[in-house]
């Protein structure tokens, strides 16, 4: 089967023209869908940044440098000072990597410095005013995201951690080499880097840590720090002038805000860390149900926006100021969500979109994790051990001081061992009695706000994990940006373990991040006790139809039953994903034999097995097996147990 990162690659035999217009069909399409999702004052909004974005296009229209000057005053005396961002300087834990995992598996040697690589394909991003530039489905060049991700500069900081660290002048003389060619080839709104507010926003945070280690080796080129400085006050003035707003502020307004919040303690900017505390205490339970799960819906999303809090939190206490007080209650509701949706100590039970983002990196390498980051950073900051320590990210070593990491490492930790239900977020989570097998169940609503970005159509499906390895799983992400099928199929209900109705599913697609009509899906009864677990929840889809379904764990034995009923008689079929993993599955009548591990045995309709698309992480392709069983009738029962040896 393989994994392949080029299977995102498009053909190049379509004519000019048709293309043309294709593409400008479908703009038009998404920008009337996308309007109906907006209310008065957000259109009113739109319109103004628009007149901004105009005016600045017409300023900066010669090619300037990010870092060749001050673009907008601070109304300060705005000074750089490198330890107010936390960072442990006495840390003696590094891994000396200074190479950054692209996404797709893409070779970083190879795109070090191609700042506008398509990489789907050979073209490059053109080098136009980025307010004009569209990078939404953009098949004949690839996907942003992909791009996005060299372009955030993890590289730098990296590189000056690694001069902090060993004083080896080949590491500043690369860090020279990238910063410089970077500014050259990406002047201020040129270009796909300067395309997202949130990009923005990473990239100055992580040129402030570049920044900080640079200051704190104390090197001789004074110009170097100051061109540091200003690309990142330049950055931060510019995300304040942007930032994600109305149904647009999800995650992105969160680490938009992080960046704004660490700037203004870092430079000493009072107006940026009122705007960033404020707005940041705003969103907390705008974007959280009051059990702590991310109203995003997608347990990457829920970790990136936990980061993004976790990160701002860290400076401010290390300033030696309080928390505004709603956060340490909710961001504690937030960690334990994460960590009871972790399978082992470096793999968890995610729904819904997952672009493997992060705003810190200070690891390097290909072996970061992202939760396993996040839940020990949130035991830093909360005082309560979240997640095993045995494998320290190293970003924890460099913010935190060796006494504070062993005092979390002798905390008794927080047991995530038994079955739990969020019912406002809309999850369950079930664990055999030995927890060796997790089965998670949603029952969440699609997405967050008018446009539920990273929501999946996969109400009432479930996933199934054993000893840490998905048996039934989530297809995943694919790309973002291009390739609008198989982001749809990934996202389609009859992608996912749960039931489509007369052909049809839960949510009604409008583009890559934009749903229409939602399943109307609650929670119906959760009970949980020792030896059996009993969840039951309704979901009515497109079809109009009620679907209940009912899961009963046996946590001895360890076996799922899963009832459906159907409100009326219909046709239906219901999907089971197998991960890659599960290499070897026969069929036989009404029975699937799953890896020796598993096996599934339905009460009607018809079984079949057959092979399909799964994407294990962002920009990565693989195949796996899909059982589908298609009946006709108002319910159907499904076993699903150990295979006795």
């Amino acid at each position: 089967m393989g994994q392949h990162k080029h299977q995102f690659r498009t053909r190049h035999g379509y004519r000019p023209g048709n293309y043309r217009f294709r593409i400008l069909m479908a703009r038009l399409r998404w920008y009337i869908d996308r309007l109906k999702a907006m209310n008065c004052p957000e259109v009113a909004w739109r319109v103004k940044q628009k007149i901004v974005s105009r005016k600045e296009q017409f300023r900066f229209s010669r090619h300037q440098a990010v870092s060749s000057r001050l673009f907008w005053e601070t109304g300060c005396d705005s000074r750089f000072d490198h330890a107010r961002l936390g960072l442990n300087f006495d840390n003696g834990n590094t891994s000396h990597k200074t190479d950054i995992c692209l996404l797709g598996n893409y070779d970083y040697a190879e795109y070090m410095l191609r700042w506008h690589a398509g990489f789907n394909t050979s073209a490059e991003w053109p080098l136009i005013p980025s307010a004009a530039l569209n990078y939404r489905q953009r098949d004949d060049i690839g996907d942003a995201r992909l791009n996005w991700e060299l372009n955030r500069q993890h590289q730098l900081a990296l590189l000056a951690r690694e001069y902090y660290v060993s004083r080896d002048g080949s590491a500043l003389m690369t860090f020279r080499k990238i910063f410089d060619d970077w500014n050259e080839k990406n002047p201020f709104l040129h270009g796909i880097s300067w395309t997202s507010t949130m990009e923005v926003a990473i990239r100055a945070v992580n040129q402030m840590f570049a920044l900080a280690f640079i200051q704190a080796a104390d090197i001789e080129d004074r110009q170097l720090s100051k061109r540091l400085e200003t690309s990142v006050l330049n950055c931060v003035n510019y995300v304040c002038r942007h930032y994600s707003r109305y149904s647009s502020a999800n995650n992105h307004l969160l680490v938009e805000m992080a960046a704004v919040g660490m700037a203004g303690y870092a430079f000493g900017i009072p107006r940026w860390k009122t705007l960033a505390i404020e707005t940041l205490t705003g969103q907390l339970p705008r974007q959280t149900f009051p059990d702590g799960v991310n109203r995003e819906v997608s347990l990457h999303y829920h970790s990136f926006a936990l980061e993004a809090y976790l990160l701002m939190a860290h400076v401010i206490k290390s300033s030696g100021e309080k928390l505004p007080a709603s956060w340490p209650p909710m961001l504690d509701r937030m960690a334990r969500f994460l960590a009871s949706s972790m399978v082992s100590d470096s793999c968890a039970i995610e729904f819904g979109d997952n672009d493997d983002g992060k705003i810190l990196d200070l690891e390097g390498g290909d072996a970061f994790c992202h939760y396993s980051y996040v839940l020990q950073l949130a035991s830093l900051v909360l005082d309560k051990k979240y997640h095993s320590f045995d494998i320290e990210s190293e970003n924890i070593s460099w913010l935190f001081s060796r006494n504070a990491i062993d005092a979390i490492k002798s905390m008794t930790q927080v047991d995530t061992t038994q079955s739990v239900t969020f019912p406002d977020g809309g999850y369950s989570i079930l664990r055999s009695r030995d927890n060796k097998t997790v089965v998670a169940i949603d029952h969440a609503p699609l997405g967050f706000g008018s446009i539920a970005a990273h929501g999946h159509d996969d109400a009432l499906s479930f996933q199934l994990y054993h000893e840490g390895v998905p048996v039934f799983g989530d297809p995943g992400t694919g790309v973002y940006h291009c390739g609008l099928p198989l982001r749809n199929k990934l996202r389609d209900s009859l992608h996912h373990n749960t039931v489509t109705i007369n052909g049809v599913g839960g949510a009604e697609m409008l583009g890559a991040f934009l749903w229409g009509r939602r399943p109307d899906t609650s929670l119906y009864i959760s009970d949980l006790t020792r030896d059996l677990d009993t969840v039951i929840a309704d979901t009515t889809g497109l079809s109009g139809i009620r679907h209940r379904r009912k899961f009963t764990f046996d946590k001895v034995t360890p076996a799922l039953i899963i009832d459906d009923e159907f409100e009326h008689e219909c046709e239906w079929i219901a999907t089971f994903v197998l991960s890659p993993e599960m290499k070897d599955v026969t069929v036989e009548n009404d029975r699937a034999d799953i890896s020796n591990l598993f096996s599934l045995t339905t009460s009607s309709g018809i079984l079949t097995v057959e092979k399909d698309t799964y994407s294990p992480r962002y920009g990565i392709l693989t195949q796996c097996h899909i059982l589908r069983i298609k009946g006709h009738g108002r319910e159907n029962s499904i076993i699903i147990e150990p295979i006795k040896p």
